[in-house]
């Protein structure tokens, strides 16, 4: 099992930690996907994109920016 079991949204909502009021992780998670267009498109997304969404305030976005810069690294160094 481990996290290669898991679907986007459960390992997105998963870096996210926590909803907003009225929308729980796994619904933002969801949104988020739904909302840039899958994984692939969230990771040309930048930061100011992301607080456009209902429950990403500056410090959730920063995180969620900052994890996704990560892995623009370690796909761009292949």
């Amino acid at each position: 099992m481990g996290p290669s079991a898991l679907t986007e949204a459960e390992l997105l909502a998963l870096l996210l930690r926590t909803g907003c009021q009225g929308m729980n992780v796994m619904e933002l998670a969801s949104l988020l996907l739904e909302q840039f267009g899958g994984l692939d498109k969230l990771l040309t997304t930048r930061q100011q994109q992301l607080m456009s969404i209902k429950g990403l305030g500056p410090a959730k976005a920063t995180q969620l920016s900052a994890t996704l810069e990560l892995c623009r690294r370690v796909l761009w160094k292949k």
